[in-house]
């Protein structure tokens, strides 16, 4: 049994629905209790929690200690690195530079920034503005894999890799793609408008006045000594290092993301003191660019992830994964209700926003006296229908799956698949959505995957699926029928890295065809982030002669691939790599 399964067995046999009407002076047990069992199953060494409304805090608790080893407790200043919840206090401080009047959002970032000029194949595109960066609707990769473990500059603009080499994977406005690399652009935003270093320009102009006295971006003046070690199952590990300081750098507290989440939830004040415009405060949980063509958008306010974490309900939510911790904030802004969850242990991610969403469930049932919340009636099951072999012989055939080239076949009127050891049967329920079913006990019967659905569609004549009912939509793109140009059938064989980066190893890089279609495998080793030789497999699809595009498969992708002659050579570049072909061995 998975970890993540001990939890969820935990949660139900403590969560709310599942237990009698507590007093208010109990209301928090059951998380209380919920939060010990995740952390007994998965080791977790510490944890902090805070509920908190636009008047202040609600409840807090702190558990655990600071490291495996030591008898240290947490408390409630305790220092955790929050990851990608950074990027909603960057944005919040973006926003407040634009209340000055520094900045317009609608403006495009090369009025700002002169260099920023990434490469761009979309016809009539639209220039990319500070509000697509800010709603990761840029179009930029989501990184460049070269240089992202090393250590940050004093200026993020000498760390800020070469725009000139890099490529837009979807056109500007069009589709929602999380983007550290985006982020890093807004840190030179901020120093551009102010003429200072954009950790200092933060804590100065944001940070301070809102009284977050325990947080920085930079590390060097966080408080060493109360930053909770990071551990990975259990185990501690290095403090990992990362070049993308405004998308993963923020060090703080739970007391202190109280504090932000209090004042976003109070229209933008913190008791009399405006940090924000009250428009501007409310601006950051509007949907953004909803008229977007990518047919499976996520909501997204500017920075952060909407309705998708609770069903039903307005919800604000991000999760924030940095090497050894893991945290999850979410809110109900229209309730006045917001909860921190931060650990200091990536095990934590399989829990944190089960832990919210308790949470929430709880501050609401207390905030009206008890009393459960509407929530919206549960849809009757899908029945099973019967396709044509032809439509499903359209949606069979091979996919890359989390970096794994896999085969999905039709079996009668289902399809089959094993994804990372588990088998499945698709089945369908409409034209163009099906469930995924498990094999149970030697395929003797199936159980469904409850909440779990494949949506298929057809988008620019790429067939793609869609799981939905996960935090984020996982998107997979159908590998087979694309013309591969001669061009690239020729480049088939192995390459070697011309730059090695000193903190991700890639080694045995392999360009080939494989049943029809493009694929490039490497075996990759990141010790910041516990990866060991682990081969990566994507596919990939050709623009051109000389430009291929990652194909979509679960965890993001879009990155460009592209063949040019240097020094009389041909090399391929990818993600910051320049990859150079190995002659073949003479017999």
């Amino acid at each position: 049994m998975t970890r993540l399964m001990v939890f969820a067995v935990c949660v139900f046999l403590v969560c709310p629905d599942n237990v009698a009407a507590a007093s208010p002076g109990h209301t928090y047990d059951a998380l209380v209790k919920a939060t010990q069992a995740g952390m007994k199953a998965t080791k977790v060494p510490g944890l902090s929690i805070v509920i908190v409304n636009d008047r202040g805090v609600v409840w807090k608790r702190n558990f655990g200690v600071v490291r495996q080893d030591s008898e240290a407790r947490v408390t409630a200043g305790t220092v955790y690195r929050v990851g990608e919840i950074s990027m909603a206090v960057t944005a919040a401080a973006i926003l407040r530079q634009s209340d000055t009047g520094r900045l317009q959002l609608d403006s495009p970032v090369q009025q700002v920034l002169p260099a920023f000029r990434p490469r761009n194949r979309f016809a009539k595109a639209r220039p990319v503005t500070i509000r697509a960066l800010l709603a990761n609707y840029s179009g930029l990769p989501a990184d460049v894999l070269r240089g992202m473990f090393t250590k940050p500059r004093v200026k993020l603009s000498g760390a800020l890799p070469p725009l000139s080499d890099i490529w837009l994977t979807d056109a500007p406005e069009t589709r929602y793609r999380r983007s550290g690399l985006g982020y890093m652009v807004l840190g030179c935003v901020v120093e551009a408008v102010t003429g200072r270093r954009f950790a200092d320009a933060v804590h100065d102009d944001f940070l301070a006045p809102l009284g977050m006295r325990s947080s920085s971006f930079n590390a060097a003046v966080s408080g060493r000594n109360r930053i909770a070690a990071p551990h990975r199952n259990g185990q501690p590990v290095k403090m990992a290092v990362m070049r993308n300081t405004p998308a993963n750098g923020l060090l703080t507290t739970a007391d202190d993301l109280a504090r932000f989440v209090q004042m976003l939830l109070n229209g933008g004040k913190i008791k009399d003191r405006i940090i924000l415009k009250r428009q501007t405060a409310a601006d950051m949980f509007q949907p953004q660019f909803t008229r977007a063509r990518w047919p499976f958008a996520r909501r997204t306010g500017l920075s952060w992830r909407l309705k998708s974490l609770q069903s039903g309900d307005d919800t604000a939510w991000l999760s924030g994964k940095f090497p050894g911790y893991a945290s999850h904030i979410a809110m109900l802004p229209k309730e006045k209700l917001g909860v921190i969850v931060l650990a200091n242990d990536e095990a934590a991610a399989t829990f944190t926003d089960e832990l919210a969403k308790m949470a929430l469930k709880l501050a609401r049932q207390s905030k009206t006296g008890g009393a459960p919340a509407a929530t919206p009636s549960k849809l009757d099951a899908p029945h099973d229908i019967k396709l044509a072999p032809a439509i499903l012989d359209r949606y069979a055939g091979p996919y890359v799956v989390f970096n794994k080239l896999t085969q999905v076949v039709r079996d009668g009127n289902k399809l089959a698949v094993s994804v990372q050891g588990n088998d499945l049967d698709v089945v369908p329920v409409a034209k163009d959505r099906l469930v995924a079913r498990a094999r149970i006990i030697l395929g003797l019967f199936s159980v469904p995957l409850d909440g779990y659905t494949i949506r298929m569609k057809k988008v620019a004549g790429r067939q793609i699926a869609v799981v939905e009912g996960t935090p984020e939509p996982l998107v997979f793109e159908k590998a087979g029928g694309v013309d591969i140009p001669q061009a690239w059938r020729r480049r088939a064989g192995t390459w070697r890295v011309l730059n090695p980066d000193q903190d991700v190893h890639v080694k045995a890089v392999h360009l080939d065809v494989k049943g029809g279609v493009l694929v490039i495998s490497a075996t990759v080793s990141i010790p910041a982030i516990g990866v060991n030789d682990t081969t990566l497999t994507f596919g990939l699809r050709p623009t051109g002669n000389n430009v291929a595009v990652t194909m979509e498969n679960g965890i993001g992708n879009g990155d460009t691939i592209e063949a040019v002659v240097r020094n009389g050579r041909e090399t391929l570049t990818f993600s910051g790599f320049s990859l150079g072909r190995l002659a073949k061995k003479r017999r």
